[in-house]
């Protein structure tokens, strides 16, 4: 007798739950992971990058809202100030066909500014080499033409020709 009591309890929640559930599918409709109206980006046509809705056929209507670093080259180095070719996507140069392109950017350096100095160390493992990251305070003066940097600003530098840099970090090329 008890056994069929508990049974009938649990047959009466199963009912109940589905009558919820089917009660709360009526009044509120499912947020779809993926919202298929959205634009998406097509890079088949030769490694352009092509958009599937006319409204984004624009590339700097895709591009960041802002932008606070860049990577690239030193080219010149003055005492307050660096010259730096870089990527940038600033929706000033970069145009539809041209990513990848560079312009020379000027980055002011301020006496705040920190620069520092990013290596691999090896060391050994249990499966082979292991690659820490080590990051070093350096000196402008560490600096040299050719050297590949990352520089971060504490602004939106999207869309300037020239800014002043917050930090300022060596990057290494290789891993040896």
């Amino acid at each position: 007798m008890q056994k069929s009591i508990f049974l009938i309890l649990i047959l009466a929640l199963i009912i109940i739950g589905g009558v919820i559930i089917l009660f709360l599918s009526l009044f509120f409709e499912a947020d779809p992971a993926v919202n298929f109206n959205d634009p998406v980006v097509d890079y088949t046509n030769g490694g352009n990058k092509n958009i599937n809705t006319a409204a984004n056929n624009n590339i700097n209507d895709n591009l960041p809202v802002k932008i606070y670093h860049i990577n690239g080259t030193i080219k010149r180095i003055e005492e307050d100030r660096m010259f730096v070719d870089a990527i940038v996507l600033t929706g000033k140069t970069l145009k539809p066909n041209q990513e990848g392109k560079t312009e020379i950017v000027e980055v002011v350096i301020s006496t705040t500014v920190k620069i520092t100095k990013l290596t691999f160390v090896a060391k050994e493992g249990t499966r082979g080499k292991i690659y820490t990251p080590n990051i070093v305070d350096i000196k402008l003066s560490d600096l040299k033409i050719g050297d590949k940097v990352e520089v971060v600003s504490s602004s939106d530098i999207k869309g300037k020709d020239s800014f002043t840099a917050a930090t300022i970090q060596l990057t290494q090329t290789s891993i040896k």
